[in-house]
């Protein structure tokens, strides 16, 4: 019985072995392809984890930061003096923090908040790869850049501040793409202008 199960379907499955291996030469063969990857297994080993990292000595504070700063589109009774020097920073990354958590417990009801905060910037740590990466292809080979992104992605220190670190985090992954957004720019400002047969683009290479 065993057998003939065998027979039946490996050579189903054999006839479609082709199909698959065009199609994951194809995915491959993309140029993000292995960064994503890398990506979406992030995001499933820290929706894992992500409830394992305790709540910081200052965590406390900045999520209240973030929800009365939501509140205060309702209502103009919050004290920012029992924020001290908080009050004199941006609470825009708490808030969008908050919000983002609130949406996943109704998808997830059995989870933490303090995990699903975690998870959110954990979640938002992955665009900082993205960037890296992008920015190590315009300097190396593909390998290469993969190899160094990896090791950026699971540097022990940025993968755990990935989760606790609402502030340095959040800034890392707005610093990097800034720059990889500013580096494409360029490209195609350069691209633009060679083409239009110019002599600027020495000039703006110069700059750059």
């Amino acid at each position: 019985f065993i057998l003939a199960l065998h027979k039946r379907y490996n050579t189903k499955f054999m006839s479609l072995l082709p199909v698959f291996k065009r199609n994951l030469k194809w995915i491959f063969q993309w140029e993000f392809a292995t960064v994503i990857l890398l990506v979406l297994i992030n995001l499933i080993i820290g929706g894992l984890i992500s409830i394992d990292f305790g709540i910081g000595w200052d965590e406390t504070l900045d999520i209240q930061y973030g929800i009365d700063a939501l509140r205060s589109y309702e209502s103009d009774e919050i004290d920012w003096n029992n924020y001290g020097k908080r009050k004199y920073y941006g609470p825009a990354y708490f808030m969008f923090q908050e919000w983002a958590a609130i949406r996943l417990n109704r998808l997830f009801p059995a989870s933490s908040l303090v995990g699903l905060r975690h998870y959110v910037t954990f979640a938002v740590f992955q665009i900082a790869i993205l960037a890296f990466y992008l920015l190590s292809r315009r300097l190396f080979s593909k390998p290469t850049a993969i190899t160094i992104t990896l090791l950026f992605a699971f540097q022990p220190l940025y993968f755990g501040h990935a989760f606790i670190n609402a502030k340095d985090t959040p800034f890392l992954t707005m610093f990097l793409t800034s720059v990889a957004l500013g580096a494409i720019a360029s490209d195609r400002l350069i691209a633009t202008i060679g083409s239009s047969g110019s002599d600027e683009p020495a000039l703006y290479r110069g700059l750059i």
